[in-house]
């Protein structure tokens, strides 16, 4: 009962805390007049974003470009997913809600 207010709580830190487990440096976005590149996207301090993904509310922390950082979402009373994208997220959600 006190787990989305937790949570909440914890996301000023949560990227901090998270990313030694969830390093995630996508790719620059990419129009089509400029050629591929590795070079990873700068994450600034932004906060998190409500979105809804598979019918489930969920909380979002995005780049400076639009790229999911990572992602977290309440299945159900008992269960939290973090996720570091939204397709891993939704089939999270999809395999643990349909057997």
């Amino acid at each position: 009962e006190r787990a989305y207010s937790a949570m909440l709580a914890w996301e000023p830190l949560m990227r901090q805390d998270l990313m030694p487990f969830m390093d995630r440096r996508p790719g620059v976005k990419l129009n089509s007049e400029i050629a591929p590149t590795t070079t990873p996207a700068k994450v600034i301090n932004s906060a998190f974003v409500d979105v809804v993904l598979k019918n489930h509310d969920t909380r979002a922390l995005y780049d400076d470009v639009g790229n999911i950082i990572f992602l977290y979402s309440f299945l159900d009373r008992n269960t939290i997913i973090i996720a570091t994208n939204d397709r891993t997220l939704g089939e999270a959600i999809s395999r643990i809600t349909n057997p």
